[in-house]
């Protein structure tokens, strides 16, 4: 079994995430190449969180509503944002006034393949989304530490997909 692995890795290498950096000749965002880019789709920001770490949620929130901001005072780089939290029935209570969109999964809801946990939630919020469905989703753990680069390259690749829409 042990071998498999050796056997295996250089392909995950090259046909996985090393692909991504090998088709770039620069790893790092230029973000004076991507000044002034304004996005017209939102980009929903998803915390995904059992409830019990209220504190970790808050940080998390705080953090990806500072990074947003920071990044368009800084940059003129605006992307337009919504951040939900999404828990179970039962912890909506402690994480009120968070200032973000509350989803909340109903205990009797049932995935099609019996998720359970993090994985149910994330289907129910899907499933429930009210949005666009060009809408970005962009997925947290509770525990996420967004910042400057998280923006900016989220930023930088939106650029880049919609140059390539209006190319075709």
């Amino acid at each position: 079994m042990k071998l498999g692995w050796y056997v295996a890795l250089p392909k995950v290498g090259e046909f996985g995430a090393s692909k991504l950096i090998t088709e770039r000749s620069n790893s790092v965002i230029d973000p004076s190449a991507i000044k002034g880019f304004k996005s017209d789709r939102i980009v929903i920001n998803q915390v995904v969180t059992s409830g019990k770490n209220v504190r970790t949620v808050e940080r998390t929130v705080r953090s990806i509503r500072y990074w947003y901001k920071e990044v368009e005072r800084k940059y003129s780089v605006k992307v337009t944002y919504e951040v939900w939290i999404v828990t179970d029935e039962g912890m909506e209570g402690r994480l009120k006034g968070l200032n973000s969109v509350l989803k909340v999964v109903p205990r009797c809801c049932e995935t099609k393949n019996g998720s359970t946990f993090k994985a149910r939630a994330l289907q129910y919020a899907m499933e429930e989304k009210e949005k666009d469905p060009n809408d970005w989703v962009y997925y947290h753990d509770e525990e996420t530490m967004f910042g400057e680069d998280s923006v900016l390259g989220l930023a930088e690749f939106m650029r880049g997909i919609w140059t390539l829409e209006l190319i075709r």
